[in-house]
């Protein structure tokens, strides 16, 4: 993905989350990111994400605020209150379930190695 598709992409979600012309639904705001950064990583067109992930963060402190990055919006997406948007927004369980993967792999890479791990470990034990 290159930077003027992010930017149009930035604009269709703010669009979306947009209440009034001075306001946007902060919940759905993030749940399009986090979206978003899920589909770019998986997309094996896309190479290093490091320069998308430089180029992302002030978009989402303009937006949200100056304490908030992609980072944030994982933790939010582990959060219960990620959980209860999540519902809120009618995701589908895989949808849901993309995310708090991505939310797992990005904020406990380690945690995230073990478990995939064990699940591997348990697939190789299924007949």
């Amino acid at each position: 993905m290159n930077f003027q598709e992010f930017d149009d992409l930035h604009e269709d979600i703010l669009d979306r989350a947009r209440i009034t012309p001075a306001f946007i639904d902060k919940n759905i705001y993030r749940l399009s990111v986090a979206t978003l950064w899920a589909n770019t990583a998986l997309d094996p067109k896309v190479g290093d994400l490091e320069p998308l992930h430089e180029y992302i963060n002030p978009f989402i402190s303009n937006t949200l605020g100056s304490e908030e990055n992609l980072l944030e919006i994982f933790r939010f997406i582990q959060s219960k209150e990620g959980d209860l948007a999540m519902k809120e927004a009618r995701l589908t369980t895989n949808h849901c379930d993309l995310l708090t993967y991505f939310a797992s792999l990005i904020l406990d890479p380690e945690g995230h190695r073990k478990w995939l791990r064990q699940t591997l470990k348990t697939l190789d034990k299924t007949p």
